[in-house]
């Protein structure tokens, strides 16, 4: 994939996600708030790589100043701090994305930790993907959260 070039991603609310409160996919509006089924072994190994909850929001900004912007909320994340000035954020399930190709990216913590940057890469499928962005803020594990 070329720099700046967005990954291939599908809207998000058409693709099923993993679901806590069932234990399988499902979709995300039809999982009853705060039903919690036991994690097996193999989602909790998953949940030591994407330990935050996020929004991403997509964007493609162009030179003429247009903005579309595609939001995902309730994603799954882990976020990597590559080297101090490229971060990849790793996400479970599909991302909306705008029709332009996207340009740049903003994944806000439940934490209130907030990561914006220009897209350098990134690789998508279904099942979920990364994409790298340059933002020099430290990672919550380089804060010790």
């Amino acid at each position: 994939m070329r720099a700046g070039a967005a990954p291939v991603l599908h809207g998000a609310s058409a693709h099923p996600v993993f679901c806590h409160s069932r234990g399988a996919a499902c979709c995300r509006n039809l999982c009853a708030p705060g039903a919690r089924a036991p994690i097996p072994t193999h989602e909790a190994s998953r949940l030591n790589k994407f330990p935050y909850i996020a929004t991403i929001t997509v964007s493609s900004e162009d030179r003429g100043g247009d903005t579309e912007a595609s939001e995902n909320v309730n994603m799954r994340v882990g976020i990597e701090a590559v080297t101090e000035t490229l971060k990849k954020v790793h996400f479970v399930a599909a991302l909306a994305a705008p029709e332009k190709p996207a340009t740049h990216i903003c994944v806000t913590l439940e934490n209130g930790l907030v990561y914006y940057g220009p897209i350098v890469n990134g690789h998508a499928e279904l099942e979920g993907g990364w994409i790298a962005f340059e933002s020099d803020m430290l990672t919550p594990q380089e804060l010790g959260l």
